[in-house]
């Protein structure tokens, strides 16, 4: 299921519940330092998400559990990935491993991907990204998809909220840019 307005609080559920600090996926849209990100509100990066999604300028897919209802009755939201086009994640593209990854026109990105926490390592991650891709490819302008794992012999789940290296690599992504803990993956769209 896509991120609409409609589906905003259930996505909202799965990021209170996440320990993503009230990100909402707004990390890479913030134009501030590290510094003032740390000191950001929540409630405000979820106001900021929330008009992102009413004016159709954030993306996101979302993975559902109908059989089961959060605290609200609504069908239980498992996972999401956010994926956005890479020109528009002002923090990512003047961050150093991602500086200078050429044109951007076509080229979208793994922004986030969360998964709750009970739900992961079944499955749950692949199915959204399998999803995503099959999104893209309908949009004759997506040239690529990119992903940019963090690696590391001892993250914690919540230190892989880009998705782990292993699930992109399965899918079909090679690397396009080495770096010891921030690589860069892309995926070709069209052949």
């Amino acid at each position: 299921m896509a991120l609409t307005e409609d589906s905003f609080e259930a996505f909202s559920t799965l990021h209170e519940g996440a320990g993503c600090a009230g990100c909402y996926c707004m990390y890479w849209h913030y134009s501030g330092d590290n510094r003032q990100w740390q000191l950001e509100d929540p409630a405000r990066n979820k106001a900021s998400k929330l008009e992102l999604v009413r004016a159709k300028k954030t993306h996101a897919l979302l993975a559902i559990d109908d059989a089961r209802r959060d605290d609200e009755g609504r069908p239980l939201v498992v996972g999401s990935i956010q994926l956005e086009p890479r020109g528009s994640l002002t923090k990512l593209t003047n961050r150093m491993p991602y500086r200078d990854l050429g044109p951007s026109d076509g080229r979208w990105s793994v922004g986030c991907l969360l998964i709750r926490s009970g739900e992961r390592r079944k499955g749950v991650a692949s199915a959204l990204l399998r999803a995503a891709i099959v999104w893209l490819r309908e949009d004759p302008a997506a040239v690529s998809l990119e992903a940019y794992p963090r690696l590391g012999d001892d993250l914690r789940d919540e230190e892989q909220w880009m998705g782990p290296e292993s699930l992109f690599v399965r899918a079909g992504f090679r690397v396009a840019r080495e770096h010891v803990q921030y690589p860069v993956l892309v995926l070709a769209l069209r052949s």
